[in-house]
């Protein structure tokens, strides 16, 4: 080898030593940060590990901490997301970097908020070195609104949560593209306004349109509803309201007596969703089977029949294929 080919062998060899350590490097880098996400809707009294790599852990204890106990990144990022204090009521979500397996975090939400009844959604996340160090703050607000609930998860929620997902997981594309809007509309039904608002609205009182009022949040609640129930039930644009007081009955109905009540609740639900879409207001009752219904606790049902439809969907695998079922009259 001549002295210049030597020279250029020399050269290409260093400019390879170099990009193999700034490959190291950036893999090592890649290693040692964390994913850190606060999650809105939901209390835990131990860390849960979801996943190898992705951990579930409590809320921060607002009372008896002292400054050096809690970790660094928090002051670094409380700033960003309202303050310190927003750390101490939500539960985080924590993601090894180096995990080889691809973890969904909004499915997850999805099944966590399907499993435990309730909106669990994400409020903010950022990305930390793992010596503590803010590595890449990211000042994300998501919903802000979604009330704590007033029991700690259980661990028989989790493990449903966590086989729901593998579920979801193993769907086919378009059953889980098609399952996305009702999910979406039935959590957002559950996510309330902050408590702030029922304390300085008086729903007797104070105008009926005001954002956040009892009124409009019941409004907005049975329109959420509405787009769910029609995702799941409902194709073209002729007898909507048979079409899915028929199929939605036949689906989730346990006997003839059941099925029957059923059709009336899912009739009151149309015609609910029509007039809240239309006149902007509900009644405060709703008669079903010859007996009044507060308005609040009818729209709990309909939550109930929707989280029932999608489970039921998830099961199965799929949507039903209407066309191929013939639904006798009751």
């Amino acid at each position: 080898m001549n002295k210049k080919n030597q020279s250029n062998y020399q050269s290409s060899s260093c400019a390879s030593e170099d990009n193999d350590s700034v490959i190291e490097e950036v893999e090592s880098s890649r290693r040692s940060f964390e994913h850190i996400v606060l999650l809105d809707g939901i209390i835990l009294k131990d860390e849960v590990e979801v996943l190898p790599g992705v951990r579930l852990v409590p809320c921060l204890p607002s009372l008896g901490r002292q400054e050096k106990e809690i970790p660094r990144y928090v002051s670094e990022w409380a700033p960003l997301v309202g303050g310190i204090g927003c750390f101490f009521d939500k539960t985080r979500v924590i993601t090894d970097s180096s995990m080889s397996v691809q973890f969904n975090l909004d499915q997850f939400c999805d099944t966590l908020s399907l499993a435990c009844n309730s909106a669990v959604q994400i409020a903010s996340y950022v990305a930390v070195r793992k010596d503590d160090a803010p590595f890449d703050l990211v000042p994300y607000h998501g919903s802000t609104g979604t009330r704590l609930p007033r029991d700690a998860t259980k661990d028989s929620e989790i493990e449903e949560a966590k086989r729901l997902y593998e579920l979801l997981d193993n769907l086919a594309p378009d059953v889980r593209r098609k399952l996305h809007i009702p999910i979406n509309r039935w959590i957002k039904s559950h996510a309330e306004q902050s408590a702030m608002y029922d304390r300085i609205i008086d729903p007797e009182t104070s105008p009926k349109d005001i954002p956040g009022s009892p009124t409009t949040r019941t409004v907005d609640k049975m329109i959420d509803l509405g787009i769910a129930f029609e995702s799941l039930y409902l194709s073209g644009c002729k007898n909507l309201s048979r079409k899915f007081r028929r199929r939605a009955s036949w689906f989730l109905k346990k006997d003839e007596t059941h099925w029957t009540t059923l059709k009336e609740k899912f009739e009151k639900i149309y015609d609910l969703r029509c007039e809240a879409v239309h006149e902007g207001k509900l009644p405060k009752d709703v008669e079903i089977c010859e007996k009044p219904v507060p308005i609040s606790e009818f729209i709990k049902q309909a939550q109930g029949l929707c989280r029932q439809s999608i489970l039921r969907i998830i099961k199965d695998g799929q949507f039903p294929d209407w066309a191929k079922i013939h639904i006798p009259d009751c």
